[in-house]
C-alpha cells in the first residue's frame, strides 16, 4: 500500500483516510524529512469490532495545551527588546509570522497558524536557550497539530497493555499520592530525591494508559502529581502542560449535585497549578492573572479557609516577579494567611505560615528594606527545626531567601554557610529547580560550592538518580 505525502496527501486527506483498518494499529513511525511529516501505520493483528479510541474533542484540548506551552516557553525566553525579531531572522521567518505563532486563540483564522515541523525545527535551533528548552519547544510545537498529535496518540494508546482497569487505576493513584506526600514532607533528602523521580515516571506511565473520558478524575489527580514533581525537578514546561491538561479535562466535565463541590475545588487547584508553572517559567504577569482568577473563583469564595491560604501564597510569589508591587499588599496577604491558619488549626498550617513569611521577607528585600527583611527571615529560620512536616524542599527554599538577604548585606562568611546548607539540601534531595535558582542568583560565587558537591555526588554520597 502506498501512502501519499506532501501536497498530494493534503489534496486527498479530506476525501478518504490514509489507511484502512484491518487490525489494531499498534504503533506508528513518524519521521521528518524536508519539512514533510510521513506517517507509516503498521497493522499488526486482527481484532474484530475494535477501533482506535481517539476522541476529537480530547485531541483538540491536548493540541491547545501543547500550543500554550510552546508559547509560554518562547515568551519566557524572548524577554529582551528585539529578541523576537532576532529569532525570526535567525529562523528564516518573518516577525509577523512569529507573532501569529504566538497567538493562543484559534478563532481568528487570519492571525492563527499551526507551526510546520520545518518551522518548529528552525525556531528551536535558533532559540537562545539551553538544549533542554530547545527540545521542549520543538516537541510542543510539533504536537500543536491535530494531525501529528493523532499519530502520536496512536502510538501511546494502542501499546500492549495500554488499558488499565478502574480499580487498578484508583489503587495506583493512591499509591503515587502517598509517595508524593512522603517526598514532600520527609526529613530524609535522599528519600525525597528517589521518590520525586519515581512519582514523575509512574505518573507519566499511567497517564499514557488512561483515557480522560473514562478515567477523568484519576487522570486529573495524576496530572497534579506529575505537575508537582516536574516543578521540583526543574521541568516547568512539562509541569505547565500537565496543569493545562488537568484544567481542560475538568472544564469538559458536567457536574451533578454530588460532584459539583469536588469539581469546583479541583478547578481551583488546576488554576493554581498553572500559576506555579508560569512562575517557574518567569512569566509573572501570567502567574498573577491566574491568581486573580483563582481568587475570584466560586469555590474559593465559598470556602476561603480551604483555598485562599495557597492562593495568597501564590499571589505573593507572583507579585515578587513584577517590576512594581506594593510591599503593603504583600504584608497584608501574609497577615491574612496567618489569620486563616490560626482559625483552621490544621497540622500543616504552621508550615504554610513560615513559607508565607519567607515570601514576605523576600518582598522587603526587593524593596530595599534590608533590616525588616532580616528580622522577618531570622524568625522563620529559627522556627525551621520545630515546625512539623517541613521537608527538604521547604528547608532549601527558606535557606535560599536567607542567603539572598545575607548576600545583600555583604555578610560573605555567613552567606557561604547558609548557601552551603541550601545547596547541600538541594543536591541531596534532587531539587533541581532550587539548584538552578541558586546558580542563577549567585553565579560564579557558587561555583566552588557546586564543585565540592559534585565531587561528593560522584563518590556516591547523595545516591543515584
Amino acid at each position: 500500500m502506498r501512502y501519499p505525502t506532501g501536497n498530494h496527501a493534503r489534496r486527498r486527506g479530506n476525501q478518504r483516510p490514509l489507511w484502512r483498518l484491518v487490525g489494531e494499529v499498534r504503533w506508528c513511525e513518524t519521521t521528518i524529512a524536508e519539512g514533510e511529516v510521513l506517517f507509516k501505520w503498521v497493522l499488526i493483528w486482527s481484532w474484530p469490532g475494535r477501533r482506535p479510541s481517539i476522541n476529537r474533542s480530547e485531541l483538540a484540548q491536548e493540541e491547545q495545551a501543547h500550543r500554550e506551552v510552546y508559547i509560554a516557553l518562547l515568551r519566557s525566553t524572548l524577554t529582551t527588546r528585539g529578541s523576537k525579531g532576532r529569532l525570526a531572522l535567525a529562523a528564516g521567518i518573518s516577525p509577523q509570522y512569529l507573532s501569529y505563532l504566538l497567538n493562543t486563540g484559534t478563532e481568528d483564522s487570519g492571525t492563527f497558524r499551526v507551526p510546520s515541523p520545518r518551522v518548529a525545527e528552525k525556531i528551536a535551533a535558533a532559540l537562545p536557550a539551553d538544549p533542554e528548552r530547545r527540545d521542549a519547544v520543538r516537541q510542543h510545537m510539533y504536537l500543536a497539530s491535530l494531525r501529528r498529535l493523532r499519530g502520536a496518540r496512536m502510538l501511546a494508546t494502542r501499546a500492549p497493555g495500554a488499558r488499565a482497569e478502574e480499580g487498578e487505576v484508583r489503587a495506583r493513584v493512591a499509591e503515587v499520592g502517598a509517595a508524593h506526600h512522603a517526598a514532600t514532607f520527609t526529613n530524609d533528602p535522599l528519600l525525597a530525591r528517589q521518590t520525586y523521580h519515581a512519582v514523575r515516571d509512574v505518573c507519566a506511565d499511567l497517564l499514557r494508559r488512561l483515557e480522560p473520558v473514562r478515567d477523568a478524575l484519576a487522570f486529573v489527580d495524576l496530572c497534579f502529581l506529575l505537575h508537582d514533581a516536574q516543578c521540583v525537578l526543574n521541568c516547568p514546561a512539562d509541569a505547565l502542560y500537565a496543569a493545562k491538561r488537568a484544567r481542560s479535562v475538568l472544564e469538559s466535565l458536567d457536574a451533578d449535585s454530588r460532584s459539583r463541590e469536588r469539581l469546583a475545588c479541583l478547578r481551583v487547584q488546576a488554576i493554581r497549578a498553572e500559576t506555579v508553572a508560569y512562575h517557574n517559567l518567569g512569566l509573572f504577569r501570567q502567574a498573577h492573572t491566574r491568581c486573580l482568577e483563582a481568587e475570584a473563583f466560586e469555590a474559593a469564595q465559598q470556602e476561603p479557609d480551604e483555598h485562599l491560604i495557597h492562593v495568597y501564597r501564590d499571589k505573593i510569589d507572583a507579585l515578587l516577579g513584577l517590576p512594581r508591587f506594593a510591599v503593603s499588599e504583600v504584608a497584608g496577604l501574609a497577615d491574612q494567611v496567618e489569620r486563616i491558619c490560626q482559625r483552621r488549626a490544621n497540622p500543616l498550617d504552621p508550615l504554610w505560615v513560615v513559607m508565607t513569611r519567607r515570601s514576605e521577607a523576600h518582598a522587603y528585600l526587593r524593596h530595599g528594606n534590608l533590616t525588616r527583611a532580616s528580622q522577618v527571615m531570622e524568625a522563620q529560620v529559627a522556627r525551621m527545626e520545630t515546625v512539623p512536616f517541613i521537608g527538604p524542599l521547604h528547608r532549601a527554599m527558606l535557606l535560599k531567601v536567607s542567603a539572598r538577604i545575607l548576600w545583600a548585606a555583604g555578610a560573605r562568611d555567613a552567606w557561604e554557610d547558609v548557601a552551603r546548607r541550601a545547596l547541600g539540601l538541594a543536591v541531596a534531595g534532587g531539587l533541581t529547580h532550587q539548584i538552578s535558582e541558586l546558580r542563577r542568583e549567585f553565579g560564579s560565587a557558587l561555583t566552588p560550592l557546586l564543585a565540592a558537591y559534585e565531587e561528593e555526588r560522584s563518590q556516591g554520597m547523595y545516591g543515584e538518580r
